[in-house]
């Protein structure tokens, strides 16, 4: 089996000047479309220096690229969100035109529920509307890149639903696009929630997968639940390597698989494993020999229910979600489906503090990657910030989607 090998861009300079030997070892270069762009309030597109930086490191090694987005929130079905996904095309389609992504992909899940800026993939109510509204989406995609489209397989650290069920889902909102599975994900799917891979597998249309993403990660700390995280900040763990066997055997169709490393994760001493972690890649690829992609069994019909979109963004931004849960499973005003995805997150209080508290944290990072002033409060008093930021939680939405935009909600506040 010949496939492409590639590597995650890092929009950090001292990370780039590190990667040279990686970008030379591997085929295509996997980015986010998102750190190469400047604040996405407005419809003009500007570049920033990782993009001028994207450009030199394919001159320099004749590396393709492919888009791997954090935007596109694809299970949104709230109008709320439509202004801004609007904008965002266009920002890919202008993107496209200068870059030519072989292809795009975005992760499964809420990320921009009713217009808030959670930033994590989250999970979503098993319905009919959130299922049309992700085919939508993916569909409004493929025209702008007018390019392969996809979605990846999310950690959810909780879940909204039985995770026997999570592969029919997946593959029913993905629909008649890609798919990209990431096998890190998937063993900590198997690891924190008992996902049975096999069985998850034989709910896919596997022939659909276009990429497959290697990456590693650590263990939460205990004291927000010692969960495994999808975190992209260390070496691929051993049983990883045996899950990407299993699946490379199972999907004929792959373009790439893609070693993924967080920016700012990646020392001097580093570089070595990692050059050594792509030589595994290629010779996993070079043992594959998949069988053709069996057909997965009908998927179960959804119900017609309403997700309750604008709740679960209001309680994952809260200051505490678990009342706000417990009200919406006892309420009979909202349908079955959201009752019930409510009632099984509290079921999981361990997974649902973990996913808030890693919400908070993403919005945490946002601020001090867009205010030098803000990160220097920080680091002189740290317990004065930490109270100045909960006040600003408090107070004021998720809305921003720019590190700078965030800076400047907090100055305002």
């Amino acid at each position: 089996m010949t496939v492409p090998v590639g590597f995650s861009f890092p929009p950090n300079h001292g990370t780039l000047d590190r990667c040279a030997p990686i970008f030379k070892a591997v085929d295509y270069l996997s980015v986010v479309p998102e750190t190469l762009v400047g604040p996405r309030a407005t419809s003009a597109l500007t570049t920033n220096s990782f993009y001028d930086r994207l450009l030199g490191v394919r001159e320099a090694h004749g590396v393709a690229v492919v888009a791997h987005g954090l935007s596109l929130s694809p299970c949104t079905t709230h109008p709320a969100d439509g202004p801004r996904f609007a904008r965002w095309l266009d920002h890919v389609g202008a993107l496209q035109e200068r870059l030519g992504f072989l292809w795009y992909t975005d992760h499964f899940g809420w990320t921009a529920p009713a217009g808030l800026n959670l930033t994590l993939p989250l999970p979503v109510p098993h319905v009919q509307r959130v299922r049309d509204a992700t085919r939508a989406r993916l569909a409004a995609l493929a025209a702008v890149t007018k390019c392969p489209v996809g979605l990846e397989n999310s950690v959810f650290y909780t879940s909204f639903a039985p995770i026997e069920q999570a592969g029919a889902f997946l593959a029913d909102a993905v629909g008649p696009h890609h798919l990209l599975l990431d096998v890190h994900n998937l063993w900590v799917d198997t690891q924190n929630l008992g996902l049975d891979l096999d069985r998850w597998l034989d709910a896919l249309p596997l022939g659909q997968v276009i990429e497959l993403h290697v990456s590693g990660g650590v263990r939460a700390p205990a004291a927000w639940g010692g969960q495994r995280l999808d975190s992209h900040d260390a070496p691929v763990p051993e049983p990883v390597w045996g899950v990407l066997d299993r699946v490379l055997a199972r999907c004929p169709n792959v373009r790439g698989v893609t070693l993924e490393r967080l920016e700012g994760t990646i020392a001097e001493h580093d570089v070595e494993g990692l050059l050594g972690e792509v030589d595994r890649v290629r010779a996993a690829v070079a043992r594959a020999t998949p069988a053709a992609a069996a057909a997965p069994p009908p998927c179960p019909p959804w119900p017609d229910d309403d997700p309750a979109e604008v709740e679960f963004a209001d309680a994952w931004s809260s200051a505490d979600p678990r009342p706000v849960f417990a009200a919406m499973a006892q309420d009979p005003r909202f349908a079955a489906a959201a009752r019930s995805a409510a009632a099984r997150a509290l079921a999981d209080p361990a997974g649902l503090l973990l996913t808030h508290k890693l919400v908070l944290r993403l919005r945490f990072d946002r601020l001090l990657a867009g205010s030098p002033v803000a990160a220097a409060f920080f680091e002189h008093d740290p317990a004065g910030f930490a109270r100045a930021f909960a006040r600003y939680v408090a107070a004021v939405p998720p809305t921003a989607f720019h590190p700078r935009e965030e800076a400047l909600a907090f100055r305002a506040d």
